[in-house]
């Protein structure tokens, strides 16, 4: 019998619940059995697991027996709703939600910040989201930094509309973010853009989960919204991490941050930034 973990993810069909498989994967965490649960329409189809399909069942509070770690991803009111029954039948929680978030009786970990927390733990550990970028512009501030963030909210309809109406007259936003449902979406009402050719040339494909680029493709093709985009990339480098490389100076083009990763890893370093993927201006 295996010694390795019960992993259960909690949403698995959504595309942070493909991003934990393809994690798990990528880093080689070890696991027992994989227990693969979202809602009722979802349930009976398949994901794929290191060579296997796995087939999706109806998150229950019944669903975490013999569970250890138990991943949620399925929204703020899920994890309410069934964390504690998880933790009642003896998994560890980590959840992807804003519900534990503010809990002060619930660790939000941060690894590269806070990872000593995670013994402080109850049952239920926080992931961060835009909380994250708040605790890490606390430590900024308390070294003397100056921290200003201004995080987006999520998309509604009403945003949505906002914005068909806003490409329609010819004024679009300098950069909105759209998440692969809500592009299905605009791509039923409005015009898109064909991006298959641009993926193509960068190779982005194959270091995508399948699941995750279905979300982006709902259509079997790359598309993207009609709009004008600007986007800055701030990378964050640890200078403990660069001594251990023997690295002295920033990367300053994407060549020399893909080599310094190379290294990073290498050395036995996971560089968060850089995901296993090779940045360049394809991307």
């Amino acid at each position: 019998m295996s010694n390795d973990p019960v992993v259960a993810i909690v949403g698995v069909t959504g595309a942070v619940g493909a991003e934990f498989i393809a994690t798990m994967d990528k880093r080689g965490f070890r696991v027992g059995k994989l227990k693969a649960l979202a809602s009722a329409r979802s349930a009976g189809k398949t994901v794929s697991f290191r060579g296997q399909k796995v087939v999706i069942e109806e998150v229950s509070e019944h669903s975490f027996e013999g569970v250890d770690i138990a991943l949620f991803s399925a929204g703020s009111s899920i994890s309410r709703k069934f964390a504690p029954a998880a933790v009642k039948s003896g998994a560890v929680v980590v959840d992807n939600s804003s519900a534990f978030r503010m809990d002060p009786n619930v660790p939000l970990v941060i690894p590269e910040i806070n990872a000593n927390r995670i013994r402080d733990h109850k049952g239920i550990i926080a992931n961060p989201n835009c909380a994250a970028i708040t605790a890490l512009g606390k430590l900024f501030e308390q070294n003397g930094g100056i921290w200003q963030h201004n995080p987006v909210p999520g998309f509604t309809t009403d945003m949505m509309n906002k914005l068909r109406a806003e490409i329609m007259s010819g004024d679009p936003p300098a950069a909105s973010q759209l998440k692969g449902p809500e592009i299905a979406a605009w791509s039923k009402i409005a015009p898109t853009v064909d991006l298959d050719d641009a993926v193509a040339a960068a190779g982005y494909e194959k270091f995508v989960a399948p699941e995750l680029a279905a979300l982006h493709k709902p259509y079997g093709h790359w598309i993207a919204l009609p709009l004008q985009l600007y986007r800055i990339n701030t990378l964050f480098a640890s200078k403990k991490a660069m001594d251990k490389v023997g690295a002295t100076k920033l990367p300053a083009t994407w060549a020399e941050f893909n080599a310094l990763a190379a290294k990073m890893q290498a050395a036995g370093i996971i560089p968060l930034a850089n995901g296993g993927i090779r940045w360049d201006d394809g991307m």
